[in-house]
Parts: structure tokens; C-alpha cells; sequence
């Protein structure tokens, strides 16, 4: 049994794997401990690359079109889907060990064993970590639509979403 994972503790992201230009610029924005909403004004073809990359190294971030200016701005916010991610999968694994010990094993038996660890051992208390609080401003997991502070400020965006 693996311990908790926990969440990032600031707004880094792993950068994508390409280095032009324009990847180079959208990497300083993912790796910015700080900045959580980057904006990219490139033409159609760049703007698309840059979406390609996203899409391929999977980054925990959602993007959009801007379309109120030439060039149209490529608007990218980090998420955190990864970290969503392996703490779902952490929990399934966390339920399953609990029924285990539940139906597996005789509980006076195992009470008498385990002794004063008997309820922290029955409860998980050991692996689960006391969470810091989420990162302020992080965009929701959910890729199906811009985050709520964007959508408001930029009523003419686009609605693409990968």
C-alpha cells in the first residue's frame, strides 16, 4: 500500500517535450510556479502546434481560442487532472484493502493482534495524509468547457476543447 499522493504544491507543470520557439515560451508559462492562466497570440498553424503538444504530453491544463483579435490568442489554464487522476486511483485501492481486512480476516482475531492499531489499521489511518489545501485559482479537471472566470471574460472565445 502506497501513501497518499498529494496534491501540487504551487502551480508548476511538466513542460512539454518539443523546443521551438513557441514551445520554449509555453513551457516557461507550465513551469511558472505562479501563473495559472497563459496567453498565446500566433497564428492558426502555431497555435495549433502548441495544441498538439498539449494534446500529446497530456499536460494538466484546458485550452481555448480567444477570437476577438488578430491574431487569435491561444488561452491555456492548468489543471489538476493528473493529480486526480492517481488519487482516484489511490482511493479504489485504499477501499479495496479496507474490504479485505473486513471479510478476509476474523475481527476479534485481528483486533487482538493488532491491539491499540487496530482502529488506524482498519481505517487506513496510516497511508491517508492529512491534505494541504488545494492550489488557489487551478482550473476544474473537466476539459468540457472554459473555466468560469474565462468564459465570463472572454464572451467571444471559441468553445474548442481537447
Amino acid at each position: 500500500m502506497c501513501d497518499e499522493p498529494l496534491p501540487a504544491l504551487d502551480a508548476r507543470r511538466t513542460p512539454v517535450p518539443h523546443s521551438c520557439e513557441d514551445c520554449a515560451r509555453l513551457n516557461a508559462f507550465l513551469e511558472s510556479p505562479t501563473e495559472r492562466v497563459g496567453r498565446f497570440p500566433l497564428n492558426e498553424k502555431r497555435r495549433f502546434h502548441l495544441e498538439a503538444e498539449l494534446r500529446f504530453s497530456q499536460a494538466d491544463a484546458l485550452w481555448t481560442t480567444q477570437r476577438d483579435a488578430s491574431p487569435y490568442t491561444l488561452v491555456v489554464s492548468k489543471n489538476d487532472t493528473s493529480y486526480r487522476k492517481r488519487h482516484g486511483e489511490w482511493t479504489k485501492c485504499v477501499v479495496h484493502a479496507e474490504l479485505v481486512l473486513r471479510e478476509a480476516f476474523d475481527q476479534a482475531t485481528l483486533r487482538e493482534l493488532l491491539a491499540e492499531q487496530f482502529d488506524d489499521s482498519m481505517q487506513m489511518r496510516m497511508v491517508r495524509r492529512a491534505l494541504p489545501p488545494p492550489v488557489q485559482g487551478m482550473a476544474p479537471e473537466s476539459k468540457r468547457g472554459p473555466p468560469t472566470h474565462l468564459a465570463q471574460a472572454h464572451s467571444k472565445q471559441s468553445r474548442h476543447f481537447d
